[in-house]
């Protein structure tokens, strides 16, 4: 770090020492909350209806759909799904950092604990929903998405999973839909052609 200062000015929007400590300092404080939670979680979650009900959520669709699949799709239901992944947990990782809603139950302390829906219920049933009468209207199908999205924050906000802080739960309607029919979109994209070493 001393070369890095040695060799660079100072000016506008550099980063000095104080930036590199306090950046340092808050590290240190988020490992030291990550202590707090491994002991939360150790001594008052694991075991708990609510871990089990958690782990429950996180492995049994992924099985449901293992034998419900269409197995000639499973690539391109894999892509919706994937897709799904990673904008939800996204979305998650969003309203938690901002302080929109927060969990309570924790697979594994360390794990986010909105992996039981971003990484299982939400993917597993939105491909499950595409392959359903595929030639079904998509945005009807985005509808009862919706519906079951909705539904499920409603129960689980009532068991303690989790807590809307500067949220309101009608919001997530359209932001359900609009995902549900975006993979939708890319499940039935037909430009795929093998992979070959011809140029």
């Amino acid at each position: 770090m001393y070369f890095y200062f040695l060799f660079f000015k100072k000016g506008e929007g550099y980063m000095n020492i104080q930036s590199y400590r306090e950046i340092k300092d808050a590290y240190k404080e988020v490992n030291e909350a990550n202590v707090l939670m491994h002991n939360v979680w150790k001594e008052h979650m694991l075991f708990t209806w609510q871990w089990w009900l958690a782990v429950f959520l996180t492995i049994l669709p992924w099985i449901v759909w293992f034998f419900l699949r269409k197995k000639d799709s499973t690539d391109r239901l894999m892509y919706a799904g994937f897709f799904m992944m990673v904008i939800s947990s996204w979305l998650d990782f969003l309203g938690v950092v901002y302080g929109l809603w927060l969990y309570y139950v924790d697979v594994y302390y360390s794990i986010p604990p909105h992996i039981m829906w971003d990484f299982s219920v939400i993917p597993i049933t939105v491909m499950l929903l595409i392959q359903y009468k595929p030639n079904f209207s998509p945005l009807i199908k985005s509808m009862i998405f919706a519906s079951f999205g909705v539904l499920g924050e409603v129960v689980f906000q009532w068991i303690d999973f989790y807590e809307v802080l500067k949220w309101k739960i009608i919001y997530s309607i359209p932001i359900y839909m609009l995902l549900y029919l975006l993979a939708n979109y890319l499940a039935h994209r037909d430009r795929y052609t093998p992979l070959s070493n011809n140029k």
